[in-house]
This record gives C-alpha cells, sequence and structure tokens, in this order.
C-alpha cells in the first residue's frame, strides 16, 4: 500500500512537472516568435496618411511623412517639434 502511494505522489509530482515546463515553453515561444506582445495601438492607425489638396494650375505641393516612435507623450511632443523645426513645417 505504501508503495502505491509513493508511486501515485510520484506520477503526480512528474506531471506538474512536465505542466510547468510546457507552460513555459509555450509562454516564452508565443514572446519571442510571434505578435502575442505586440503593440498594435499608435496615435495614428497606420504609417500613412491621406490628404486632399486642390491646387491652381501650375501650383504644387509637398507631403511629408515621418516614421518613427516616441515611449512616452512628452517624448512625442519633443520628437515633432524638433522634426517640424528642421523640416520648415508649418506647426499643428
Amino acid at each position: 500500500m505504501l508503495l502505491l502511494v509513493w508511486l501515485l505522489l510520484i506520477i503526480i509530482v512528474i506531471i506538474i512537472i512536465i505542466a510547468v515546463f510546457v507552460f513555459f515553453f509555450f509562454f516564452f515561444f508565443l514572446w519571442f516568435t510571434s505578435s502575442f506582445f505586440q503593440v498594435t495601438t499608435s496615435k495614428t492607425p497606420c504609417a500613412f496618411a491621406a490628404t486632399h489638396l486642390t491646387l491652381a494650375p501650375g501650383a504644387s505641393a509637398t507631403v511629408t511623412s515621418v516614421y518613427g516612435r516616441a515611449v512616452t507623450e512628452e517624448q512625442y511632443a519633443i520628437i515633432k517639434n524638433r522634426v517640424t523645426e528642421v523640416l520648415d513645417l508649418p506647426a499643428h
């Protein structure tokens, strides 16, 4: 009887060890190989923007796109102001 209890205890421990291993394996597998933790939202929903311009005959316009990443709102404001200065864009 004591042997059966020990055998059952060993089986339970082995099942727990396998379950923990499988959980961590799949957790880290998802972490490193997929978009499981990818940030998918931003200030704008995509990297492209649309605009509508009405130009007089012979007139021209320039549409400028800047791509990047800012971690905080404050960092975004600093980068936006600096890019606006460097590219000599009208402030928005």
